[in-house]
């Protein structure tokens, strides 16, 4: 699975971006829908990566899915879409479209563990 790669990836991010934090409670992410990573396996892969590492043992990863979103150049409207690889417009079934939502993989935010 591409995941493990991908996650192998995120963890290195994720330690270059906060190697000031003793740390790190939560790791938020969009994950759009229209990429072809499953939110499961890379929650698995996180969970069984992040051990090996001190700042990011007790970590949580927070993954919000993002949907595909596409805007059509024939009929102009803007559209939910959940295809993945076969993308048309669900108004007019045209293929003329622009995706503006739904393919990236982003690190929204990094939040360090307070001190209760």
């Amino acid at each position: 699975m591409h995941e493990s790669a991908i996650v192998g990836n995120l963890i290195t991010t994720i330690l270059e971006e906060s190697e000031k934090l003793k740390s790190v409670d939560e790791v938020i992410l969009e994950l759009g829908d229209l990429t072809t990573y499953k939110k499961e396996a890379i929650e698995f892969y996180y969970d069984s990566m992040k051990n090996h590492y001190p700042v990011l043992a007790s970590s949580v990863l927070i993954i919000n899915v993002i949907p595909g979103e596409v805007e059509c150049l024939d009929c102009k409207k803007t559209s939910i879409i959940t295809e993945k690889f076969m993308i048309f417009c669900p108004e007019c079934n045209s293929s003329n479209v622009n995706i503006i939502k739904g393919r990236d993989f982003v690190i929204k935010d990094i939040k360090e563990k307070q001190n209760v």
